[in-house]
């Protein structure tokens, strides 16, 4: 019997699976898929709410589309009222939202299948690209960098945040750029060159960061050992133009860089920093990002104000990022003069970080899970290429090369195992609000968002030990926010806390704290609903002089508000101060003239004012606010009786006999119009 060649052990089998690109490719698509195969029954979540949920315009389906194509890409959750410095142009991805709401409605599970196929075809042809822009690495570095960028835990707000598909498709394309470009240096085909534009133009469409390919292009070329500047340049020059155009759109469409400056903090994170806290938290950031590029630790949705306090340059970490972030980019000079591979992967990791650092523009955030999508590539590339440099004592190349294996399935395994964990904090608003909170304390946000879920459920809930729990555990959490930092949102949800446990002097007192802070219009409309409570409790308990102090409040607050005048006409008429509350009934249908309350009040006004007259013994008057009375209530059946004696009082029977007759047809039932008409019958006929 013959023996089994030692290379068709372990060894063996590791190098036909490392000469075998199809099988590598099949092999990451499906692991792509696996891991993210329990995302398949989320919901929609956070940002999702933004951009389709609540996106007017994405709502439109395909209709919508030349508005995504011409709009900020948030102008139909806001109309256009964001204070994000040059706007947010990115309308591929809510073109294809569009097209699937147009398809299928509304269809969370659907659109995240989407997002889970996207991902995969990008893993894969992630692998492809990387063969091509680095011909002389070992296929081992290739597939094992490519197969932890697949697992990688920072993935999981992309892949499982439909909104996020942005990055996704932005990755995609790039990585179709850089395929076709390199394509284009081997084979020289015009083709090519026209796939790579197109496939640029894309990316550009579906996220902001596709420009730094004209900084990376450039350097594929120069790594591969093309030497001719000349013809690099030339080459990029078509991609220069697109750029270029892609820009004056953008800039035409939402603004540039600078066009605003945000003053909320939540917003704009460093707006209360000085300039040295504002440069020493962004050098420890970029430290922060590092790390977690390696070890993905305490993951987060959430990182706005004050989940990363201010640092400053006393501080030695601070001085320890910014010398490892100088010496990485010396190393990565030094690398691009000896066209050494790692610089590429360097940059491909360095510059998108750089670009949402807030160096050189506020981009909302000063630290983001889904900002290292990208940038994570170089990373876990480096990552595999490093341990041929540790592993390299070792002489013999198969061992090397199964050592290397294990400890890249090792870190696979630890990887997946995070991000299939991580997939679950996804699945609803309540599950990832409730999972980071805790990960993050200091995070106003975070704070505010767990809060409010947990007020929500209070609202619905019927056990009343639960639903107190759950209020005492937002009102802390409020409570802890506003110590953080004090937003008109938080004291907003104080006052809703108050309302909800009936204590309205408090919700309205940190309602207009909310509205101290900011002009905030859900404050405003909440304030006005509270006041509504309290001077209808008022009326209720016959206090009309302190109800109409409290719907006075109402008008100082919106003069607009058609309910608020309606509520003053109310008091007048239980005063039975009837001229001015059909004063205030009239101001109410100005505002509003389909307002069916103030009219029918107003019919009422009418009805208790021809009484009054009519009591006075002027029938003329009264006649003529009881048929005021009807053209506001056309069925006002007392107001048709009341007329009818009215005409009869006149003699005009054959008048009164229509009006009584007429309140009959309404109201069959109504035995004083039916008497006074048979009586009206008699005298006609006498």
């Amino acid at each position: 019997m013959n023996k089994i060649p030692s290379q068709k052990k372990p060894y063996g089998y590791i190098n036909q699976f490392l000469s075998n690109k199809n099988l590598q490719a099949v092999v990451l698509f499906f692991v792509a898929i696996g891991i993210y195969a329990n995302t398949f029954n989320h919901e929609y979540v956070y940002d999702d709410i933004i951009v389709i949920q609540s996106n007017a315009v994405v709502q439109k389906g395909i209709a919508g589309i030349p508005d995504l194509l011409t709009k900020d890409s948030f102008f139909g959750y806001n109309k256009g009222n964001s204070d994000l410095t040059g706007g947010r142009y990115r309308p591929l991805s809510l073109i294809t939202f569009a097209i699937e709401h147009e398809l299928f409605g509304s269809n969370a599970p659907f659109e995240h299948i989407i997002n889970v196929l996207l991902y995969a075809l990008t893993c894969v042809l992630l692998l492809f690209t990387l063969y091509l822009l680095f011909p002389s690495l070992s296929p081992l570095i290739i597939f094992g960098g490519t197969l932890l960028f697949v697992v990688h835990p920072t993935h999981t707000e992309v892949v499982s945040n439909i909104k996020s598909r942005d990055e996704i498709l932005c990755l995609l394309f790039i990585l179709s750029t850089f395929f076709f470009w390199m394509k284009l240096l081997k084979e020289k085909k015009v083709l090519y060159l026209i796939f790579a534009l197109f496939a640029f133009a894309l990316a550009l469409l579906s996220k902001e960061q596709a420009i730094l390919l004209l900084v990376w292009l450039p350097l594929a070329w120069w790594l591969n050992k093309e030497t001719s500047v000349k013809r690099i340049l030339i080459s990029l020059f078509p991609f220069i133009i697109v750029a270029v155009f892609y820009l004056f759109i953008r800039s035409s469409f939402v603004g540039t860089v600078g066009d605003r400056i945000s003053t909320d903090v939540m917003n704009n994170p460093y707006h209360l920093a000085t300039t040295t806290e504002k440069f020493a938290t962004i050098i420890w950031v970029f430290f922060l990002y590092l790390i977690k590029s390696l070890y993905p630790y305490s993951l987060s949705y959430d990182y706005t104000f004050n989940a990363i306090p201010y640092s400053n340059f006393s501080q030695p970490q601070v001085w320890f990022s910014l010398l490892l972030f100088s010496a990485m980019s010396v190393w990565i000079v030094i690398s691009i003069f000896k066209k050494q591979y790692h610089a590429l992967l360097l940059l491909i990791w360095l510059l998108p970080v750089i670009l949402v650092s807030n160096l050189f523009f506020n981009v909302g955030a000063p630290f983001a899970d889904r900002f290292l999508f990208l940038p994570s590539i170089g990373i876990c590339v480096m990552m595999v290429g490093t341990l041929f440099m540790v592993y390299k004592i070792q002489k013999d190349e198969t061992k090397r090369k199964l050592t290397i294996f294990i400890v890249v399935l090792i870190v696979t395994g630890f990887y997946s195992f995070e991000t299939f964990e991580r997939n679950f904090d996804w699945k609803s608003n309540k599950s990832i609000f409730a999972a980071d909170e805790p990960k993050v304390p200091n995070s106003v946000k975070a704070t505010l968002n767990y809060g409010s879920i947990l007020m929500t459920e209070a609202d619905t809930s019927k056990d009343e030990t639960i639903k107190q729990e759950k209020l005492d555990s937002a009102f802390h959490l409020f409570k802890r926010g506003i110590g953080v930092y004090a937003t008109a949102d938080l004291y907003n949800h104080l006052g809703a806390y108050y309302n909800l446990i009936n204590q309205t002097d408090s919700s309205e007192y940190y309602y207009q704290k909310s509205i101290g802070v900011k002009d905030f219009a859900m404050a405003k409309s909440n304030l006005l609903g509270v006041l509504q409570k309290k001077g209808a409790k008022l009326h209720t308990e016959k206090k009309e002089d302190s109800a109409l102090l409290v719907f006075r409040k109402q008008i100082e607050l919106d003069s607009t508000y058609a309910d608020a005048y309606n509520n003053i006409g109310t008091v007048y008429f239980a005063l039975q101060k009837f001229d001015s509350a059909e004063f205030y009934f009239n101001k109410t249908l100005v505002l509003q003239p389909t307002h069916q309350l103030a009219t029918s009040n107003l019919a009422n006004t009418y009805l208790n004012k021809g009484n009054h007259f009519f009591q006075l013994n002027n029938y003329d008057v009264a006649l003529e606010y009881y048929i005021k009375a009807i053209k506001f209530k056309p069925d006002y059946v007392e107001a048709y009786a009341n007329a009818g004696v009215i005409e009869m009082q006149k003699k005009n029977y054959s008048a009164a006999k229509k009006y009584f007759e007429t309140a009959l047809q309404y109201n069959p039932q109504h035995e004083f119009s039916r008497t006074r008409l048979m009586e009206c019958e008699k005298f006609i006929s006498n």
